[in-house]
């Protein structure tokens, strides 16, 4: 469930981690930049330097570049920089609507590790990413999540 705060966006999931559920609360700058997660394992942070409004634009500029750093429990514990790039619009159905997105890849690079690459499903209109498909190094797919419904409360 996704819920507009003073903070921003936020998101209450479960998931499943090797057959283990898990609650995660997420808070979101922008749709398309998750700025707190807090799950059982803790609280990790990511702050912008770049003005994450800049993202409202990415369809006119083409991508959006940002350095961020990784906090965890209130302590920086890696930098670095992440990427979005605009692929194309389209429109998506769920349900009875239609709606305006853009699928939009996304790159985060910390220092010392691997690249984390998602492709997302973003539609502007209603602020609102439909859909996230994590990517392995080569981005074939690697899991997803994928909104099958969408209702005002």
């Amino acid at each position: 469930m996704q819920t507009q705060t003073p903070n921003g966006l936020t998101e209450a999931r479960v998931t499943q981690r090797d057959g283990v559920p898990l609650s995660v609360s997420s808070t979101y700058a922008h749709p398309m930049a998750v700025t707190q997660r807090v799950s059982n394992s803790g609280t990790l942070t990511l702050d912008y330097d770049a003005d994450v409004s800049g993202i409202d634009r990415i369809n006119h500029t083409m991508t959006w570049t940002s350095a961020v750093t990784l906090g965890s429990n209130e302590r920086s514990i890696n930098t670095g920089i992440v990427t979005i790039t605009y692929l194309r619009s389209d429109t998506i159905q769920i349900g009875t609507c239609t709606y305006d997105i853009w699928i939009l890849h996304e790159n985060m690079v910390l220092n010392g590790r691997d690249p984390i690459m998602a492709e997302k499903t973003y539609a502007p209109d209603l602020g609102l990413v439909l859909s996230s498909i994590s990517l392995n190094p080569d981005r074939s797919p690697r899991s997803g999540v994928f909104f099958d419904e969408i209702a005002a409360e």
